[in-house]
């Protein structure tokens, strides 16, 4: 009877979320820092080792945030292949790596860091992100055996503990920066069209145009409509500030798909008139219903027409397209602007990236 075959665990260097966290921290292939360079110096006096590592580790190298004591030409290239990685295996295994003789350890004894970097002892402590994320090792190396202590790895533990408040810290003051990114630029549509809309409305009432108060409804049902939206724009801005860079949560509920265009639209109304571009809608959807977020598709498309305004000379057009498509809705907002050029084209979605030559900042 032939045994069932246990399928291999997976490979944790290879994990696309843990890589995926790994590039967001925004270390790898930086310039050595003061605030992990000290770290690493207090372990190398705590632990008497003449090397002391912050090392990140992807899925072929390990890149050296930090490097005290580290020998030529690694100090300068602060990176290896795997070949010369024991950080390697506290990434794999999610545990503390304790190496008292390396040649004689079955793990690492051809590990070629012994040869190449008189690797002899090792003692390397996960770095562990708040998501659970493993993403490199903080390590202490000596070039002689060496029987590592509780209170050595005590100490050490504590310290890749300081390494990882120093990355969640930087995690959340860029979180600050998109909070405020928001606030600049997500905002700022409906508040100049609630601007223009109560500025017309005065105008209308100083001159005496409005025979009924009801006349005045349209106006008035616009500027509620817009200052719903911002207050849906500024709780997502909250819940960002609380979440850090944490998941984001959608909301989903049934909504007419024309009502939700027709919002988006109305929102940029104002900034397409004061250019004099003319904004087409063309949504003949009848009751069509989708699920979805409704503020949080209204800011992509707030964000998506308002850019197309943006770029588009006064005395053209942006057009707005809705049609329903089985169980899809494919919308598409089209203008007359110059166009991004097909080699920049990936790069649209990036956080902050505008083309080059266009003014201000922008929010991918």
């Amino acid at each position: 009877m032939t045994k069932p075959v246990t399928p291999a665990a997976p490979d944790l260097l290879q994990d696309p979320e843990r890589l995926g966290e790994l590039r967001a921290t925004g270390l790898l292939d930086s310039p050595a820092e003061e605030s992990f360079d000290r770290l690493s110096r207090l372990a190398s006096r705590i632990l008497g080792v003449p090397v002391a590592l912050v090392s990140l580790v992807d899925d072929h190298r390990q890149f050296f945030k930090s490097a005290v004591g580290l020998p030529e030409p690694w100090c300068t290239a602060r990176e290896t292949p795997l070949s010369h990685s024991f950080c390697q295996h506290v990434v794999r295994t999610e545990k503390p790596l304790v190496v008292s003789n390396a040649p004689e350890n079955p793990l690492v004894k051809d590990n070629l860091a012994i040869p190449d970097l008189g690797v002899l002892a090792y003692l390397g402590m996960p770095i562990r992100l708040k998501s659970g994320a493993v993403i490199g090792s903080f390590c202490a190396i000596d070039g002689k055996v060496r029987e590592w202590s509780p209170a050595d790895m005590a100490a050490l533990e504590d310290l890749a503990a300081s390494v990882v408040s120093e990355i969640e810290l930087r995690s959340a003051l860029r979180a600050q920066d998109e909070v405020m990114a928001i606030v600049s630029h997500d905002l700022k549509n409906p508040i100049g069209a609630v601007m223009l809309a109560a500025e017309l409305l005065m105008r209308k009432v100083e001159a005496g145009k409005f025979a009924t108060p009801a006349e005045m409804m349209p106006s008035l049902k616009r500027i509620r409509g817009l200052g719903t939206r911002m207050e849906a724009l500024v709780h997502e801005v909250l819940d960002q500030a609380r979440l850090n860079s944490g998941p984001i949560t959608l909301t989903k509920a049934p909504e007419n798909a024309r009502a939700l265009i027709e919002a988006a639209s109305e929102s940029i109304a104002g900034q397409a008139a004061q250019k004099g571009v003319q904004l087409q809608l063309a949504a003949d959807l009848g009751s069509y219903v989708v699920t979805c977020d409704r503020a949080r598709l209204l800011q992509v498309l707030g964000n998506v027409i308002g850019n197309a305004v943006e770029y588009t000379p006064a005395g053209k057009t942006v057009s707005v397209k809705a049609e329903a498509s089985g169980n899809s809705l494919v919308i598409s907002i089209c203008d007359e602007g110059p166009g991004i050029a097909h080699e920049l084209r990936e790069q649209i979605f990036e956080k902050f990236w505008r083309a080059p030559g266009s003014k201000g900042r922008g929010h991918g």
